[in-house]
């Protein structure tokens, strides 16, 4: 079985901004001796780290290297100034992410830059197996570069984020808006473009121009700006950015971090970072885990779960005694004490379900048994895509579970997927293994059409496949969609009254969840 390494929290010398507590998202990863290194060229130290240079196309190229490399080797792409704001950078090092640097500095984002760059990471990802899916990080001028290549390759990015990018070449370097410009950077951005100043005015394919294409991606974006900045004027570049993304994508997937004042020196354009620790956050969670999460978090105590018990029509679920037939190890470590890691693995009703804290109730009743719960999930998402690229090991495995709960309204009904993660995760460990069918989402217990309560291999083909496949694979099973269902039929609420939106529940509708499961793992 493979072991466990959750990398070092948050630490920052008080000579930088802040001390930061430890990140939102961890990297949990395989550990990969440094040994004989893969790289040649010269060598010196970045921050307490390897860094080796080398030349592609005889463009000056390097590559700062982890102590350890996290699961899938990712890695972060900075452009132009990549020592300026480099805290963040120093952090993403010791969370096991690569720093690569390709020198395009007087290119402006040209076409001539992009092909340089789609060389650099095909050298990368093809050479030394980079992850195929690259965090772009880009300071001023270096916003022309990180979007352009993202409009050419943009299903080879995790996540973008900006440092006061230039995001339309007319409003710096070409002054032609509130930017005085720079003449010298202007010639030189022509002529990287092969444009004469007439073309260039008319120039449509500016980053601020193509968003849309990143947009329709769905890939994150993060920017940070200066309010006074008179060098790159927000907004005429993130702004007018921002403006250009329909509404419903702005919320999702474009954020904006804002600093009231730059320093007078650099005309607003230079500050103190006061956010690394979102921006490490934002790049972990995009490029590690794709959007998802893995944390052990325990947001309530368990007097605040019995008060919000008080609220609610008393939970009469009585479990079948056979039910832990399966799950004779995870029975023994609660009954007996012991120290148990449950991985939860789904979406947000998963997410929702593990937010009960339904651990507690056991541990309350089972003082020496000790729960580790580990929520690993990703909105809307089901067995279809863990399957998929390593994901159980990272989202799974890695965590060294003693169970896992395999549950939500994400899996697309897809039986195959299902069972290909419960072959990985038994290949890969000894973890017993708990299947759930959904809850929530848009179904009404009181509407006879869209539910009921027992399972029916001609009504319920779902439902009744799943708990084949975990007779089948000597899973627990656990039906949460007919028990949910059924308190709620039987109580005098509609459904609406235990959710906070129409798919989710809220905290009473959570309470629901987290207490049938802790009833039918707590003998």
């Amino acid at each position: 079985m493979k072991s466990r390494h959750r990398f070092f929290p948050f630490f920052f010398n008080t000579a930088l901004l802040l001390i930061l507590t430890s990140p939102e998202y961890e990297v949990y990863a395989s550990s990969i001796a440094t040994g004989k290194s893969e790289w040649e060229g010269r060598q010196d130290v970045w921050h307490g780290f390897k860094r080796f240079h080398f030349q592609l196309d005889n463009r000056k190229c390097y590559v700062v290297v982890p102590t350890q490399t996290a699961f899938r080797k990712p890695w972060i792409w900075r452009a132009r100034f990549p020592d300026f704001h480099y805290e963040m950078d120093v952090e993403l090092l010791r969370q096991g992410f690569h720093i690569a640097y390709i020198d395009v500095a007087n290119l402006f984002g040209s076409p001539q830059a992009i092909e340089y760059g789609n060389k650099f990471y095909q050298y990368l990802t093809k050479q030394h197996g980079f992850q195929q899916k690259v965090a772009l990080e880009g300071v001023s001028r270096g916003g022309l570069f990180i979007y352009n290549w993202a409009v050419v390759n943009p299903e080879k990015v995790s996540c973008i984020y900006a440092d006061t990018p230039v995001c339309d070449f007319k409003s710096w370097p070409g002054g032609k808006g509130k930017s005085e410009g720079s003449k010298a950077s202007w010639k030189a951005c022509l002529k990287a473009y092969g444009l004469t100043e007439a073309e260039a005015l008319l120039y449509k394919n500016n980053p601020i121009d193509q968003i849309q294409t990143i947009a329709k991606a769905r890939i994150p974006v993060l920017h940070i700006v200066s309010e006074n900045d008179q060098v790159v004027p927000p907004d005429e570049n993130t702004y007018l950015m921002f403006r250009r993304i329909p509404e419903s994508d702005r919320k999702h997937n474009f954020k904006v971090l804002s600093v009231k004042t730059g320093t007078k020196k650099s005309k607003g354009h230079h500050f103190q970072h006061p956010y690394p620790n979102r921006v490490v956050s934002f790049i972990v969670k995009n490029t590690v885990y794709e959007g998802g999460s893995i944390n052990e978090k325990t947001t309530r105590t368990l007097k605040q779960i019995k008060k919000i018990n008080q609220t609610i029509p008393p939970i009469n679920y009585m479990p079948n005694p056979r039910r832990l037939k399966h799950l004779k190890q995870t029975r023994h470590k609660i009954t007996r004490g012991g120290n148990l890691r449950v991985v939860m693995l789904g979406d947000s009703i998963v997410n929702d379900t593990s937010r009960s804290q339904w651990h507690l109730l056991i541990e309350e009743k089972y003082p020496a048994c000790k729960i580790t719960k580990i929520t690993s999930v990703r909105g809307s998402t089901g067995c279809w895509w863990y399957q998929e690229n390593q994901r159980v090991q990272l989202y799974v495995t890695e965590q060294n579970p003693d169970l896992v709960i395999i549950g939500g309204i994400s899996h697309r009904n897809d039986i195959d997927a299902i069972q290909s993660v419960v072959r990985q995760i038994r290949e890969q460990s000894n973890a017993e293994i708990l299947l759930t069918t959904g809850a929530f989402g848009r179904v009404d217990p009181h509407n006879d059409q869209q539910w009921q309560l027992s399972i029916d291999q001609e009504k319920t083909p779902y439902r009744y496949q799943l708990q084949q496949l975990a007779q089948n694979q000597n899973c627990g099973f656990l039906d949460l969609r007919a028990h949910w269902g059924q308190y709620i039929r039987n109580s005098d609420k509609n459904v609406d009254w235990f959710q906070r939106d129409p798919v989710h529940a809220n905290d009473k509708g959570e309470q629901i969840l987290g207490n049938i499961l802790a009833r039918y793992l707590a003998p």
